[in-house]
């Protein structure tokens, strides 16, 4: 054998023997081997692709360790255009053009910038500075700009504001709830501190005004002048049984204010501006002679004094709580708070049943309009994700499930809005019965329109209509006057 078909022979038989085997563990040295016996890098290239037995599919490869597909991901677009059954309960109640126009811009803000917002908060929880750089104690809580641009944005658009101006007569509450319906899956939780402050301006009202100022700040749509309002009731025996857990002590001033003296467990939205707290007034000789609920009064507290200090609250630590991580619910230490005292003495709890009112009635919203959400994004995927050769929306069993979801949400959003509704009075003004009352959260079930579209209401809509009449029937009515 001559030596140049004896290279001939290295170079076409042996070489791409020895590269395909050195492919399947080591692509680099394949290539490398592969350069030595031809020359120009490209040239290699292309040989070894010659050599590749799955060219074709491993090409994708190429450049990259984890393929070149990426599933498209569901997109959130308007949420107010995406529901079909809050404009269609609109256009019934309130079918000024001015309000279908005013939610759909809300709608696109809560789409363009508030979800982000959102996200951010998720990403980057609060953090507690004690101590300022020379030593003095600070106990500030510091929250991200996404968090405080949140503020801003629901003091502009009147989330709170909207439930007391009364720009849409009857029917405000209705209008701020849907506002609320579709800024809550987005905000990163900040419908607490609105909840929150939306109860403490409710109780205000309720007790004829006596901190007007208070109540301007919580209602404004002035973002530099909007206050957010904490509920600390929550102590170490608390939990439910507030009447026995409630150890904090209030000392009566010179000036008829008070100090309070206490230690409050589970303060949520700590970074707000005031709060409402419960506390038992002390008599001369320092003492709390009256026990169980009739011995809690109700207090109105400013969080920072006129001077920027701490008004003498100790923030002891930030929970590490398990959810909810993107709002501040710290242990609070109130060393000589000054307080204003709201209620009559011995009535705190009566008096703050407005606030926990409202709050329940923003937790039912803000159910609703997390599984609407949830509905809204998984028909989106539907028409994104492919298997088994077409898309998720054209199988039948999918379909079934998705519409199976949408049936529920729409029937808990019709019991939201029936808790909304304003049918405390009838149209005479005539206070209405616990049985008249139940009647709007059945009509909305009942003309619910069904998935096919042609008006038959679903039995799922009709069996939470029934059980929420029976519930009305049974509530004190105290409960539902929030309007």
């Amino acid at each position: 054998m001559s030596k140049e078909e004896a290279l001939f022979e290295i170079r076409e038989v042996h070489l791409p023997m020895a590269v395909r085997l050195c492919y399947r563990s080591n692509r680099g040295l394949a290539l490398h081997m592969l350069s030595r016996g031809v020359s120009g890098g490209r040239a290699s290239v292309e040989r070894l692709r010659e050599l590749e037995p799955h060219s074709q599919t491993h090409s994708l490869f190429s450049r990259s360790a984890i393929g070149s597909f990426f599933q498209e991901q569901p997109q959130l677009t308007n949420p107010f255009i995406q529901d079909p059954l809050l404009r269609t309960y609109l256009q019934r109640h309130l079918p000024a053009q001015e309000v279908q126009e005013k939610l759909c811009c809300f709608g696109e803000a809560v789409a363009s910038e508030v979800d982000a917002l959102g996200r951010e908060c998720e990403l980057n929880p609060p953090t507690l500075e004690r101590f300022d750089p020379w030593g003095r104690r600070v106990d500030r809580i510091i929250t991200h700009s996404a968090w405080q641009r949140l503020k801003c944005f629901s003091a502009q658009q009147g989330l709170v504001a909207e439930g007391y101006e009364a720009n849409h007569g009857v029917w405000s509450r209705v209008y701020q709830m849907c506002k609320m319906y579709m800024f809550a899956p987005s905000a990163g939780l900040f419908t607490c501190p609105l909840a929150m402050t939306d109860g403490a301006a409710k109780v205000l009202q309720s007790l004829g005004m006596p901190a007007r100022g208070a109540f301007d700040h919580l209602t404004s749509r002035d973002e530099s002048k909007f206050w957010t309002s904490g509920q600390w009731m929550t102590e170490r025996r608390g939990g439910s049984d507030v009447a026995r857990g409630t150890e904090t002590v209030a000392r009566r001033q010179e000036d008829g204010s008070f100090r309070l003296y206490g230690f409050k467990w589970f303060t949520s939205a700590t970074d707000a501006d005031m709060t409402l707290t419960l506390a038992r007034i002390a008599d001369e000789d320092g003492s709390t002679v009256t026990p169980g609920s009739r011995g809690v009064s109700l207090f109105l507290a400013e969080v920072w004094l006129g001077d920027g200090s701490s008004n003498g609250i100790e923030v002891q630590r930030l929970k590490n709580k398990l959810g909810t991580r993107q709002m501040p619910t710290a242990e609070l230490l109130l060393d000589g708070t000054k307080a204003t005292l709201l209620s009559e003495e011995g009535r705190g709890i009566a008096s703050i049943a407005s606030m926990l009112t409202i709050t329940r009635i923003y937790n039912t919203v803000c159910a609703a309009a997390a599984m609407r959400r949830i509905t809204q994004l998984c028909r989106d995927y539907a028409c994104k994700r492919s298997v088994f050769g077409k898309l998720l929306k054209d199988h039948p069993l999918h379909t079934l499930t998705l519409s199976r979801m949408e049936s529920r949400e729409e029937a808990v959003s019709c019991v939201g809005r029936g808790c909304i509704n304003p049918s405390s009075t009838s149209s005479s003004g005539r206070k209405m019965g616990n049985e008249e009352r139940s009647v709007p959260a059945a009509q909305a079930a009942l003309t619910l329109p069904s998935q096919s579209g042609d008006g038959e209401p679903c039995l799922i809509c009709l069996v939470v209509a029934f059980t929420r009449s029976q519930q009305l029937l049974s509530t004190d009515e105290q409960f539902l006057e929030i309007t």
